[in-house]
């Protein structure tokens, strides 16, 4: 592939770039383009009129450096394949609307899935349902999604493409049921506790036209409240900040009360008594998993591994699941258990005449069961005798623990009057302080079904909804015909039809991030912050998360061109409290002042350190369109104090990085995910800039589109990592392992980076590259004067006689035109822009020129197309 359009000669520089967010265009479905101003472009702060081209190379060359150490490959993962989970086996029921105007719709909720589904008009195959069916026809807000986005590709092997260009989806469940039908999006909306209904636009949700099997008359489909990206729970993420939490009620509860489910402030789990445990990645991860280390009974403590055969603990060895009533645990472990309760117990043992447990115990009086206490890793969960027995029939009452031949599966039996609360953001941050599940503890239930009766936005974004539970009176499900013990039998084989779905699939290993030397980013982003808004000029930094910039009063800071930020004058500040997922995520850069506001220190490789405040405030860019975009509740580290290399050009760092505080992270759900950039040559029309698309225009595709995985190296992955296999000059094609011992290549072995000037290789195979190249070029070999490149030629010649080379990445082949391999440094000198490293290779944006470049986060991808960037 190759750039076109712009005729790049050598006397065209492409040195470190500076990006500036002067213009964001929001486009159709959210999408946005930004400018982009060249570091060394009139147009930048930072440009210096008496400098020559050879210093202001020379000076990207030393920024470059500064970079090139600090990116270092630290986790592996591997990957894994999702069990459809059976459908109508959830325990949970939610009422919900759908369409303008809103349409009713009653759906199991599953937590072992992540579509959310209705059944559609017109319906050729469809199961019988008590409400109406959902006609995409009576709503002005349905749109059927195209076959490109980001919610069509993240249903995988599930999905086809109509011949209209229409996403469409088909799931086949373990049981022979199955669904299909168009991906599409509508406003969902839900009934808040406050009175008034709640809604979400452009929530991705499966229209389905063929369905059948077991699915229950009762419900109209299901609601996906897993971890995967379509879930209900991914799609909210930046409203809810990746928070909920769930309360539930013993079935004897009176019938007006109902359990809640607790959505962002409202969600979190905080205070006297609470105890954290981390929620353990893994592939798929619809699922939420824990580690759990064992089991006492009284004082008597089972070790517990899983299924690992190793003598350490398995990480992530059961999984928590509203979904499930009984809680299950591996054979060998569970004769165990049973055996050492049965100790405990003084009273007449008799056989389950349903013939589902193996230890009941004939009494029509409150058992005398021991607590038993669960040893997640980091937190102890004492579990009463209603969170692990039942009374099944008047006089008989059982063990609600069963034996499995798979993973573990904490049922929502042992979960009752649990404040159990999730914070997946924070599950996605690898450090000392990965806190996932947070469990506030305290009494039992069978198997519930929740239903999203009503939700009541809390302060911070926070809302909660109310519960159902499946067999009370006003569940959809109940059958008053029904005995306590056909209901708990029911409850028994829902559970078993989930429990072999879940299985074991992936595993992660913790990173540790190395901290980038400040300004060394080769973009600037021109932005506002406050209200009213405040002018920040700020480095941009794909190595970094958090966005900071200097702010009144500042006891000891840097100078700086533009006036500092001052809270006091802003009506949209807000300091963050010490509890929030933004301030966990800062990891042990964290620390709390008086006990409350979330203060942040950072020391970065140089010496230099920046700290304050972290806060929430109004980010607002100008749109290419002419009308400003605001991002309200955007966390950023408010700098009270700094010290170092700072330039006064800058007023702090733009985090543009992967982990969760970083400005793509932080807009997600609004951009999808996606974001793209196009850069220009630096001699190019000064009136022109380069531009970063965010969203719906961040998408590249079309004819020459090549794309990669993006290699995700653990929860904590900070760069954008891809796959090298080789590069070839002419037709000779040099193998790429990266510094890897194996035979075979290393995964993630180079980063892309658009703040790296000049491209990075291992030392070894770049002397095998500047052989290559040099064999294909005929001209006068000379020095570098400036001692950066040890392949030079002296010439005058608009356009060296370079040979494309072709960058092999896996599954993508790119050709480097001469432009993007080799930089007129001074009028009568080319330089080869690859240099040697001890390193970890790195993709710097001279190779990237008159490239669209395009990353999706949530399918995990990075693309390559050939373009005039001047039209981009």
């Amino acid at each position: 592939m190759e750039g076109f359009g712009v005729k790049i000669f050598f006397n065209v520089v492409v040195v470190g770039f500076l990006f500036q967010l002067l213009e964001v265009a929001l486009a159709r479905g959210g999408g946005f383009s930004v400018d982009l101003i060249h570091r060394d472009s009139p147009h930048s702060p930072f440009f210096d009129p008496s400098k020559t081209q050879a210093e202001r190379l020379t000076d990207a060359f030393r920024r470059s450096v500064s970079r090139v150490g600090r990116f270092r490959p630290t986790a592996m993962t591997s990957d894994g394949i999702q069990s459809r989970i059976v459908p109508s086996a959830g325990e949970y029921l939610m009422n919900l609307y759908i369409g303008t105007p809103p349409v009713p719709v009653i759906a199991i909720v599953d937590t072992g899935s992540d579509l959310t589904w209705t059944q559609c008009r017109p319906c050729t195959h469809c199961y019988k349902q008590v409400v109406p069916l959902f006609d995409p026809k009576n709503s002005s807000t349905y749109r059927d999604s195209s076959c490109g986005t980001s919610f069509c590709l993240a249903l995988g092997k599930d999905r086809s493409c109509s011949k209209e260009k229409k996403c469409t989806f088909r799931y086949s469940y373990a049981d022979g049921s199955f669904t299909g039908g168009n991906l599409a999006s509508e406003t969902l909306t839900v009934d808040s506790t406050a009175g008034k209904p709640v809604s979400f636009p452009g929530f991705a949700f499966g229209c389905g036209h063929s369905s059948g099997g077991i699915f229950d008359k009762s419900s109209s489909g299901i609601v996906g409240l897993g971890g995967g990206e379509l879930s209900l729970i991914s799609q909210l993420k930046s409203t809810i900040n990746g928070l909920f939490s769930y309360c539930l009620l013993p079935v004897s509860t009176d019938s007006s009360i109902s359990s809640r489910i607790n959505f962002g402030a409202s969600g979190r789990v905080s205070g006297y008594g609470t105890v954290s445990t981390p929620l353990v990645q893994k592939s798929p991860d619809t699922f939420y998993y824990l580690t759990l280390e064992g089991i006492s009974v009284g004082k008597k403590r089972l070790p517990y591994k899983g299924y690992s055969k190793k003598t350490e603990v398995e990480e992530g060895n059961i999984i928590v699941d509203s979904g499930t009533t009984y809680t299950f645990l591996p054979q060998e472990f569970y004769s165990k258990l049973e055996k050492s309760v049965a100790n405990s117990i003084k009273g007449k043992r008799v056989r389950d005449p349903n013939g589902i447990f193996s230890l009941c115990y004939n009494t029509t009086a409150e058992i005398n069961a021991p607590i038993i206490t669960a040893h997640f890793k980091d937190a102890n969960v004492e579990l009463q005798p209603l969170n692990t027995f039942m009374r099944m029939q008047e006089d008989l009452v059982c063990f609600t623990v069963a034996p499995t031949s798979d993973i573990g599966v904490l049922g929502n039996l042992a979960q009752v009057n649990f404040l159990v609360g999730f914070d997946l953001r924070k599950k996605r941050i690898s450090s000392m302080e990965v806190f996932g599940v947070k469990i506030f503890f305290n009494v039992v239930v069978v198997g519930f079904l929740f239903h999203l009766l009503e939700v009541g936005l809390a302060s911070g974004g926070g809302f909660s909804v109310d519960l159902i539970h499946r067999d009370s009176p006003h569940s959809p499900f109940f059958d008053p015909s029904k005995t306590r013990t056909e209901r708990l039998t029911d409850a028994f084989h829902r559970s078993a039809s989930r429990v072999g779905r879940f299985r074991q699939s992936a595993m992660t290993s913790d990173g540790i991030q190395s901290r980038l030397v400040p300004s060394a980013g080769e973009y600037i982003m021109n932005l506002s912050i406050g209200t009213p808004p405040v002018p920040v000029i700020a480095i941009v930094d794909t190595g970094s998360d958090l966005t900071w910039t200097q702010c009144r009063p500042c006891t000891h800071c840097y100078k700086q061109v533009v006036p500092f930020f001052d809270p006091k004058n802003s009506s949209t500040y807000r300091d963050s409290s010490c509890g929030t997922s933004f301030c966990l995520a800062l990891g042990n850069d964290r620390s709390c002042r008086n006990g409350k506001k979330c203060t942040f220190m950072y020391s970065y490789a140089d010496g230099s350190f920046t700290g304050g405040n972290l806060a929430v405030e109004t980010l607002t860019v100008a749109s290419t369109a002419g009308k400003p975009v605001s991002f309200p509740g955007f966390a950023f580290g408010c700098v009270h104090r700094s010290g170092g290399i700072f330039d006064e050009h800058s007023s702090g760092i733009v985090g543009l990085g992967v982990a969760e505080l970083s400005m793509i992270s932080q807009l997600k759900s609004t951009i999808n995910g996606r974001f793209s950039y196009c850069l220009l040559p630096v001699f190019t029309d000064s009136s022109m800039s380069s531009r970063i698309n965010f969203g719906r225009s961040g998408i590249v595709s079309g004819a020459g589109t090549v794309s990669t995985p993006l290699v995700m190296k653990g929860p904590d992955t900070y760069y954008y990592l891809i796959t090298l296999e080789g590069f070839s000059v002419g037709k000779k094609r040099l193998s790429y392992k990266g510094f890897s011992k194996k035979a075979e290549v290393e995964e993630g072995n180079i980063i892309v980076d658009s703040g790296t000037t000049y491209t990075y290789l291992p030392l070894e195979f770049y002397v095998k590259l500047e052989e290559s190249v040099a064999h294909s070029i005929k001209g006068k070999r000379v020095r570098d004067p400036n001692g950066i490149s040890s392949l030079c030629y002296n010439t005058t010649v608009d356009q060296i006689d370079a040979p494309i080379i072709t960058a092999h990445f896996k599954d993508a082949n790119v050709e480097l035109q001469p432009w993007n391999t080799f930089l007129r440094m001074q009028e009568d000198l080319v330089c080869f822009t690859v240099l040697p490293t001890s390193d970890i290779g790195i993709l710097g944006n001279l190779a990237q020129v008159n490239f669209l470049v395009g990353f999706d986060l949530r399918k995990k991808r990075v693309s390559f197309k050939a373009a005039d960037c001047t039209l981009h």
